[in-house]
C-alpha cells in the first residue's frame, strides 16, 4: 500500500516542474493575447485613417466641384462660398476648409480654424500636428456672360483661368491615437 500511496504523491521537483511549466503556460498566453490585441488596434487604427483621408478628400472635391459648377469665379460665387465652407465645416472631425485661388494667400476663402491648413503644402494628404490635412488643386471656369457682345477680346481662349487650391483639415486626435 506504501507503494502506491508514494507514486500518487507529486515530489518537490515534480512541482516546482509543473509550476515553471504552468508560469511558462501563462506568459506564453498573455503574449498571445497582447499581440492579437495589438494587432487589432493596428487593424482598427488603419480603418479609421482610411475613413479620415476619404472624408478628407470627398470634401475637397465638393468645394471644388461646388466652384467649377460656375462659369465662372464671379462675385456670385465669391459671396456664397464663405457660406458652404461654414455648412461643411460643421462635420464632427472638421477644423478648417480653405480656398486659396490663384496663390492668393492673403485673400483666402475659409471656414473653421484657418490657421490649422498650411497653404504652402502641395497636392495630396499630409499628417501636421494632429491633424490629416488633405490638398486638392483645380481650375475654375473663367466664362463671364458677355450680355450679347463677342469679340476676339472675349473669346474664351484669350481669358485666363483662375487656379484653385482646396484645403480640408481634420482632426486626428480625436480618433488617432
Amino acid at each position: 500500500m506504501h507503494g502506491s500511496d508514494r507514486t500518487s504523491e507529486p515530489t518537490a521537483s515534480g512541482l516546482k516542474g509543473r509550476r515553471i511549466l504552468g508560469t511558462l503556460l501563462g506568459v506564453t498566453l498573455w503574449m498571445l493575447f497582447c499581440f492579437w490585441q495589438n494587432s487589432e488596434h493596428q487593424k482598427q487604427s488603419d480603418l479609421i485613417q482610411m475613413t479620415l483621408s476619404s472624408q478628407a478628400e470627398v470634401l475637397s472635391n465638393a468645394v471644388a466641384g461646388n466652384i467649377q459648377s460656375h462659369r465662372w469665379f464671379g462675385p456670385f460665387v465669391q459671396q456664397q462660398l464663405p457660406n458652404t465652407l461654414e455648412s461643411l465645416v460643421k462635420a464632427g472631425s472638421v477644423l478648417a476648409i480653405v480656398v486659396v485661388v490663384n496663390d492668393d494667400r492673403d485673400n483666402v476663402y475659409s471656414a473653421g480654424d484657418a490657421a490649422l491648413a498650411e497653404t504652402s503644402l502641395l497636392d495630396g494628404e499630409h499628417f501636421n500636428a494632429g491633424t490629416l490635412q488633405f490638398v486638392r488643386s483645380f481650375e475654375v471656369q473663367n466664362n463671364p456672360p458677355t450680355h450679347g457682345e463677342f469679340s476676339a477680346s472675349t473669346s474664351r481662349s484669350s481669358r485666363s483661368t483662375p487656379s484653385g487650391r482646396s484645403l480640408c483639415s481634420i482632426d486626428r486626435t480625436r480618433w488617432c491615437s
